[in-house]
């Protein structure tokens, strides 16, 4: 389970300022990221990328899944903050958003191979989340760009964690994909994970 404590108040998908829940010198704190302080890397394998942060929760009405009535389900989401520490490169300190869901996260879902990553081992079923052992934590990753129009109408390139190509930070070269895992009944909280919102 995920504890959602830490954060007080919620917002909603859009642009403007966001709040991210960082680990600072004082312990977990709040603060604002404007989308205008990211810079999407390059597409490519990095051995060291840092779970900054990550926003506060927000609902998103799903694209795929519908309520019995035909409306969107909403779902309650994040965005990780993640920094791509590879000294001497043009992509040093560029740091990127990526949308995951707040539910369901395990060992399976893209953001549990994330945090299993950084501290050395799998999520258990149902195990509680303290962000305070993960927030500043490393794990290595193919980073993907994609392109896509924002509410205002602009181009932006987004980056994304690429789904099982998340291994422990310093691994020296990127790892090969891993078969696919047999089919599981769907959770209603499901999502594509590769959803992206402006």
């Amino acid at each position: 389970m995920t504890d959602f404590n830490a954060f007080n108040t919620t917002s909603t998908a859009g642009g403007g300022p966001r709040k991210y829940l960082v680990k600072g010198k004082g312990g977990l704190e709040l603060v604002d990221v404007e989308m205008n302080d990211l810079d999407t890397p390059a597409k490519g394998f990095y051995s060291k990328l840092q779970l900054k942060g990550i926003a506060e929760p927000f609902d998103m009405p799903s694209r795929f899944q519908n309520n019995p009535d035909g409306t969107p389900k909403i779902q309650r989401m994040t965005r990780a903050l993640i920094r791509v520490v590879a000294s001497g490169t043009p992509n040093h300190n560029k740091t990127f958003t990526h949308l995951f869901p707040m539910e369901g996260i395990s060992a399976r879902s893209q953001f549990g191979q994330i945090l299993g990553a950084i501290r050395g081992r799998d999520l258990g079923v149902n195990e509680p989340i303290d962000w305070a052992d993960f927030l500043g934590g490393s794990f290595g990753a193919m980073v993907a760009t994609e392109e896509k129009t924002d509410a205002q109408g602009f181009d932006v390139v987004y980056g994304k964690v690429v789904k099982d190509t998340v291994v422990p930070a310093e691994q020296s070269a990127a790892p090969a994909a891993k078969p696919a895992a047999a089919p599981v009944a769907a959770s209603p909280f499901d999502v594509d994970e590769d959803e992206d919102a402006a």
